[in-house]
């Protein structure tokens, strides 16, 4: 799936092949570059990685990574380790990708266990970790609902992202879908990856399965089951197709129903995040409007959103 973000680069940091991520409030490369006011290059990058890493904040990111390296990591399942992690920069050894397109079973279960060891953790140690999980996120499902489907927010917002007619009506019915199907945050929670997705799933060599770009917050576990399930749909092959099957059980365990409409949460942001940036090309995506409605419990809407989409150009069948 395309990325909408430029700010991630290719470096070294103590003799370590790395990976930067440069995160001034989320500024793209050129606006770090204006802020900045020199050309960032690899070697910039790193002297300004341990510049930076003099600051006293950690980094959400870093934080998140450590994190996940105490809970989840075992004999197959890794996690980068953090070189530097700062407010503005977050440094990160680079993953040796073995070039495999799928996971083999053993992979995908002891990826699976690590997950689940994951979501069985109610709390975090330390006070400056506590505050690097409650800074990264403060996104309960609930607050994730109210901020971006609440009123008339989606809409308002859906007349600019989309205005196309008939593409605006197409996802406009998802919107209302999840309007009326309001979720429930889990009565404990518990931390979460935050962004569990086929492409944050790295085979690597030696038979590891590494997992990278994480967002670690105390949420429900079914975000990442739901976030996991629409992000494998979407791909072909890849990591999810091996986690495709446990996934949709932890779904049914989970509370099913719940984990549909933050399917559908979700596929509304990629759509609206793909159509402000410009890469809103993607057919696959779109054609699961229809299939979303009908685990919505709309069907008899999901043949006007077929029709919204095919008027449109999309093959929604």
């Amino acid at each position: 799936m395309p990325s909408v973000t430029d700010m991630v680069f290719a470096t070294s940091c103590d003799g370590h092949a790395a990976v930067a991520k440069c995160a001034l409030a989320g500024m793209s490369r050129s606006t770090l570059v204006a802020t900045l006011g020199a050309r960032v290059r690899d070697d910039d990058v790193e002297r300004r990685a341990e510049t930076w890493a003099q600051a006293l904040a950690c980094s959400p990111e870093g934080t998140s990574l450590e994190i996940l390296a105490e809970i989840v990591a075992d004999d197959v399942v890794r996690v980068p380790r953090v070189l530097v992690a700062d407010r503005d920069v977050t440094v990160v050894e680079r993953v040796p990708a073995d070039g495999a397109t799928r996971l083999t079973g053993q992979q995908a279960e002891h990826l699976w266990r690590a997950m689940e060891r994951l979501w069985k953790t109610s709390a975090v140690t330390g006070e400056g970790r506590r505050h690097g999980v409650n800074a990264n996120h403060r996104r309960s499902i609930e607050w994730t609902y109210e901020r971006k489907f609440g009123g008339t927010r989606a809409h308002r917002y859906l007349r600019t992202a989309l205005p196309a007619p008939r593409l605006h009506r197409a996802v406009g019915a998802v919107v209302d879908g999840v309007a009326l199907s309001r979720p429930r945050a889990a009565a404990t929670p518990r931390l979460v990856h935050g962004d569990l997705k086929p492409e944050h799933v790295i085979s690597s060599v030696g038979g590891h399965v590494h997992l990278i770009d994480p967002a670690v917050h105390l949420g429900d576990p079914r975000a990442d089951v739901a976030r996991l399930l629409l992000r494998s749909a979407l791909a072909s092959g890849g990591a999810g197709a091996a986690l495709q099957g446990r996934a949709g059980e932890a779904a049914t365990e989970l509370g099913g129903e719940t984990v549909v409409v933050l399917m559908a949460m979700d596929w509304v942001n990629i759509v609206t995040t793909w159509a402000t940036s410009g890469l809103l090309r993607d057919s696959t995506l779109l054609a699961q409007a229809g299939v979303l409605m009908s685990a919505l419990g709309r069907r008899g809407d999901a043949a006007g959103v077929a029709s919204d989409l095919a008027a449109a150009g999309i093959d929604a069948r």
